[in-house]
């Protein structure tokens, strides 16, 4: 009996909507029981309502329904002229309750029934996050133009989903757009990210201070890695400088061995001279860096006793700007400790300046480096540009030009001019020195190319007296 009177009032229903009009009222009540039969029956006879109006019921045709009894749904409603596009009341569109839902299904149903998907800017996130790759090319295939696919293919590598970052390169996604994911995979030692990002296109170059950032670190293993993987070594000015400072040499000389070039690093070989550091501006000046001092820079190293600089900038080429060797300008210093360096280090106790002196002309009037350089075998008769000897510069001081006459200096020797050795004694008014050569049979009427005799360099009243006391004329 309950069975025929609930018969009987369904048939009774069934004729009531057949004759009465249906309200969005009615539809709603209906799809919320749910009563997917009874929902479709209505929107059928409905009476002409607002599309907007039917936004409504979006959220309970999502939530209550499976997708295939939501797409029916749908499509009745889209028959009624609804716009799938319009939000509720509470401003969420049937995209939003489906992926509330997780219906994926739903999402290529509205995509593919032109749904416009600038509502929402997170779905190809949404694709990611639901593992749906089918999805995704839906959304490529509709041109969905949210999301950035480099930034979702920064995450993918970032969380090491590796098939994603393969699809979303796939889809035009670049690993040019992750400069520093190559970075951030060696630092946590990854090395299988690092190889799945070099075997799919990653440009090692796009990161030029890797090397430099690695090597900083003190990390061999990734060093030899990225060397090995065509590293560009000189794509970091910072790479080399760093090296060559620490002064790691070795690291230098297996860098250069592998394509690193050091000769445009003038700025290191200045770092290096103004550091006094030798062995690096040795290192530096064998792998072509120009040596390029300062003028004087010689100079100033001898002025203030820095020999050992002053040895190796000898050694690669370097001159003093004023004419002088390094012995001979130590000489003109006076400075004992640098010639005593400069002999150790095979300098010629005799070698000429542009000049022609020798260093003991240069220290003529002091006694003590003068005999220092008798004892070193020094020429005694060398000559300079005009023909001076040693006892020419010691006119002025017997004391010391006794002591080279005693080691065998020549007293009969003229200079190119033929001024003798009395004609410089006279200039110098040196009259103990003046006897002494009279007594030695120095000629005082001897003449000089120009025809002037000893008188002729007498400037002072008694050295005269006495020359021509001594038979000298005019």
């Amino acid at each position: 009996m309950r069975y025929l009177i609930v018969g009987i009032v369904g048939i009774v229903g069934t004729l009531l909507l057949s004759g009465c009009a249906v309200t969005l009222n009615s539809v709603e009540k209906s799809i919320e029981k749910p009563d997917l039969n009874t929902t479709l029956a209505l929107l059928e006879k409905i009476t002409p309502t607002p599309p907007a109006r039917f936004a409504q019921l979006y959220k309970s045709a999502v939530m209550l329904y499976d997708t295939p009894q939501t797409q029916q749904i749908l499509d009745a409603l889209r028959l009624q002229g609804a716009n799938l596009n319009t939000p509720d009341k509470s401003s969420q569109t049937l995209l939003d309750y489906a992926k509330q839902k997780g219906a994926n299904d739903l999402i290529s149903y509205l995509i593919a029934n032109d749904f416009n998907l600038s509502v929402d800017t997170t779905l190809l996130s949404y694709a990611y996050d639901a593992n749906d790759t089918a999805l995704a090319s839906q959304l490529y295939a509709a041109n969905y133009a949210h999301d950035n696919s480099a930034t979702l293919l920064g995450r993918a590598l970032k969380e090491r989903n590796f098939a994603w970052a393969k699809y979303f390169i796939a889809q035009g996604a670049t690993l040019q757009t992750q400069p520093t994911m190559l970075r951030q995979a060696l630092d946590a030692d990854d090395m299988e990210l690092a190889n799945f990002l070099l075997d799919n296109g990653y440009e090692i170059g796009s990161d030029p201070t890797l090397l430099t950032h690695v090597i900083k670190k003190k990390s061999v293993s990734h060093m030899t890695y990225l060397i090995a993987a065509g590293f560009d070594l000189n794509s970091d000015p910072e790479l080399m400088r760093h090296v060559i400072k620490r002064e790691d040499y070795p690291l230098a000389q297996y860098l250069i061995a592998n394509g690193a070039i050091l000769s445009n690093h003038s700025d290191l070989m200045e770092y290096a001279i103004a550091q006094q550091n030798y062995e690096m501006i040795s290192f530096l000046i064998k792998h072509g860096v120009a040596l390029k001092v300062a003028s004087g820079e010689l100079t100033r190293a001898i002025t203030t006793q820095q020999f050992d600089f002053a040895k190796l900038l000898i050694d690669w080429g370097v001159k003093l700007d004023n004419g002088m060797t390094p012995l001979t300008y130590s000489a003109y210093l006076h400075n004992r400790d640098a010639m005593i360096f400069f002999l150790s280090k095979g300098h010629d106790i005799d070698e000429r300046d542009r000049h022609g002196r020798t260093p003991i002309m240069y220290v003529a009037d002091d006694f003590e480096l003068v005999d220092f350089l008798i004892h070193q075998k020094a020429d005694l008769n060398k000559r300079d540009a005009q023909g001076r000897t040693p006892l020419m510069y010691t006119a002025g001081n017997f004391l010391i030009a006794k002591n080279l006459i005693t080691h065998y200096a020549n007293i009969h020797l003229v200079d190119f001019d033929k001024r003798n050795l009395l004609m410089y004694a006279t200039s110098m008014n040196n009259r103990p020195f003046i006897e002494f050569l009279l007594d030695q049979g120095i000629d005082p009427n001897a003449e000089d190319r120009y025809g002037k005799r000893t008188l002729a360099y007498s400037n002072d009243l008694n050295t005269t007296k006495y020359l021509m006391e001594n038979k000298a004329r005019y």
